[in-house]
């Protein structure tokens, strides 16, 4: 899946979901639940197990507090609704704030406490429960260990490997660590960790953790191996914002460019991207250039010259490598090798709109396939002859999804009276006009399909104008 400010992956043999960027408005690709009525409603984490143990949690505060107000959610087919959880403690409530896969299949969450409307910070005269991790996948055994109690007041962030090791970094620079093999935690003092630094860790397949650093854009980056710090030469200079290690290679993102390197120590070597053309692209066109799959091609290719990737996230999943990252028009997804078609999301069926007697805005909507959604100049054609002077073709927000379609412009409302009603007749007229024009647009347009809706579209883009 990928939007405009989130790219998660999800693994087919192990379902692990893997996000990359975490916030994003509801407005995405997923429907914001029902319970959530704030209007930009924030993800600030999305994880768990593809399909069975989706959360995501959001900041559902409208701004108007001093303090945020966190939810968790949890995906239930096409809904997301309230994820189960202990109960509220002193007006706090539960939530997930990272995920990570674990051993023996299992997902891990970190479960925090966040405040809700009725509650303020100044009145909670009891201490919180710690921060905790938990299983959120329906197995049983193993159970995580509790976490150790220096590092739960001081916890930044923590990851876990499927060979069982856990890792938690906080902000007084310690980290801790989890194998199932000491079963208990040990302190690692780690280096360059101060206020006000960005922090990454990820487990590595050799059972070493990466911990790459980040202040005033100049980089640090450390391996822990059996209890000893080791670092690692980077290629340049500026922050690491991506670290993966696959079966041939390690990868990291550094000043959005990608770096491979097959050697220990690392020798590292520039990766090229394909630059984005209108030639390569097109619109929604799978294509494999230079090495990489564009999964998720920009939707608005440059009509002229070419535009650069620059890619901040990547992360391996199997022996594949997924990217993402931006450029001027917007945002992308690549992976490391061909794919049979596109990576795309299902946004929500949009909301039923039927014509009713009392219906004064009426919307052709022209439901198109993904690769097809540019009208042929025998449709334009065909709209300027018939009924120029009546419809305007738009591309229009409907939810989470654009769509294709025609405004009705001439009034429908009887404005003679003092409580202006619908017209039956000019509506009448309008659906037949509106009905047999579908009809001969399909007819040029063999792929479309049209709806007659009442709807007064929010319009992204004028495609076609009556005449003056």
């Amino acid at each position: 899946m990928f939007d405009e400010d989130y790219f998660a992956v999800a693994a087919p043999a192990t379902a692990e979901l893997v996000v990359q960027r975490t916030k994003m408005l509801w407005d995405g690709a997923f429907p914001r639940p029902a319970s959530v009525t704030a209007d930009e409603q924030i993800f600030t984490d999305l994880g768990g197990r593809w399909p069975d143990a989706v959360f995501v949690t959001s900041d559902t505060s409208t701004g108007a507090r001093s303090f945020p107000i966190y939810r968790t959610h949890q995906l239930q087919g096409s809904t997301w609704r309230r994820a189960a959880m202990p109960r509220d403690f002193h007006g706090l409530v539960p939530v997930y704030a990272s995920f990570a896969p674990w051993q023996s299949g299992a997902t891990l969450a970190l479960q925090l406490w966040s405040s809700s409307p009725e509650w303020e910070t100044s009145e909670l005269d009891v201490d919180p429960p710690a921060p905790r991790l938990v299983r959120i996948d329906k197995g049983q055994t193993p159970q995580p260990p509790a976490l150790p109690e220096s590092a739960t007041a001081e916890l930044i962030i923590f990851t876990a490997s499927p060979a069982g090791a856990i890792s938690l970094l906080g902000r007084t620079g310690k980290l801790h660590r989890w194998t199932p093999a000491d079963n208990s935690w040990k302190e690692h003092i780690t280096p360059d960790l101060r206020p006000h630094v960005d922090a990454r860790i990820t487990e590595d397949p050799d059972g070493a953790v990466t911990l790459a650093l980040c202040r005033d854009d100049v980089a640090t980056v450390q391996r822990l191996l059996a209890d000893t710090w080791t670092p690692v030469e980077l290629p340049t200079s500026g922050c690491v914002t991506a670290h993966a290690v696959t079966p041939t290679a390690t990868w990291i993102v550094q000043s959005h460019i990608v770096w491979r390197s097959t050697t220990t120590p690392p020798t590292w070597q520039p990766v090229a991207l394909p630059k984005i053309t209108e030639h390569k692209l097109g619109h929604r066109r799978l294509v494999h250039s230079d090495g990489w799959s564009f999964v998720e091609p920009p939707a608005d290719p440059p009509r002229d010259g070419q535009w650069t990737i620059k890619p901040d996230d990547l992360r391996a999943v199997g022996d594949a490598l997924w990217l993402g990252g931006f450029y001027e028009g917007g945002n992308v997804a690549l992976v490391d090798h061909p794919v049979a078609a596109p990576l795309r999301h299902t946004p929500p069926t949009p909301a039923a709109k039927p014509v009713t007697a009392k219906c004064s805005t009426l919307f052709l909507r022209l439901t198109t396939p993904p690769t097809d959604t540019t009208p042929p100049a025998a449709v334009t054609d065909l709209i300027a002859r018939e009924a120029a002077a009546d419809v305007a073709l738009v591309l229009a927000t409907d939810g989470p999804a654009r769509t294709l379609g025609l405004v009705w412009l001439t009034p429908l409302l009887d404005t003679s009276s003092e409580t202006p009603t619908v017209d039956p007749a000019a509506l009448t007229a309008a659906k037949q006009r509106l009905t047999a024009l579908g009809t001969a647009i399909t007819a040029a347009w063999p792929t479309t399909t049209p709806e007659l809706q009442c709807w007064a579209p929010s319009i992204d883009m004028l495609l076609s104008a009556p005449p003056p």
